[in-house]
């Protein structure tokens, strides 16, 4: 009996050849082949979805007389010509998904941590005004660094924001 434990247990290399051990969970692929797979079945999946609908739609004919005079190496063209669109189109897809990936490995534009007055480093003690622009402690205030922003007519918008007016109906003397 003890035999029979050690016959199931041998453990098989994975059946891509990549070197490590595959599970018969996964098909006899290891863990990393097996979901490699899957990532590869799940993108195909879409692609198969654009070019089922683009090629199943028939091309409407107007007049039927246009359709028996059409001879049929038009039809082959035509068909031809829907599976190249539909080629474009899963193209175009897998493009759009190597930009995405392209701009992530991007390394983001620093951020300048000086002070727009005095020009001093400020790192990340700066002060960030609602003008738009990092002081230090210094120029933090709006009257020692001439801000453009103008808080009276923003504090009178967030008080018309946030009490409305209210309207009443005519009081009647009596």
């Amino acid at each position: 009996m003890e035999e029979n434990d050690q016959a199931q247990a041998v453990p098989h290399l994975c059946r891509n050849g990549c070197g490590f051990y595959g599970s018969p969970n996964f098909d006899g692929l290891c863990s990393k082949c097996h979901r490699d797979t899957q990532v590869a079945s799940e993108v195909a999946k879409p692609a198969a979805r654009i070019l089922t609908p683009s090629s199943a739609v028939p091309h409407p004919d107007t007049s039927s007389v246009a359709s028996v005079a059409k001879p049929k190496s038009d039809t082959k063209a035509d068909e031809n010509s829907s599976s190249s669109c539909s080629l474009t189109s899963s193209v175009g897809t897998d493009t759009g998904a190597t930009s995405v990936t392209s701009t992530t490995n991007e390394p983001a534009p620093r951020k300048c941590l000086r002070c727009m007055t005095c020009n001093k480093r400020v790192g990340l003690t700066g002060f960030t005004c609602r003008c738009g622009g990092l002081f230090c402690t210094v120029h933090r205030y709006s009257d020692t660094h001439d801000c453009a922003f103008n808080y009276r007519e923003s504090g009178q918008a967030d008080i018309r924001k946030a009490n409305p007016q209210v309207i009443c109906s005519k009081i009647n003397k009596i």
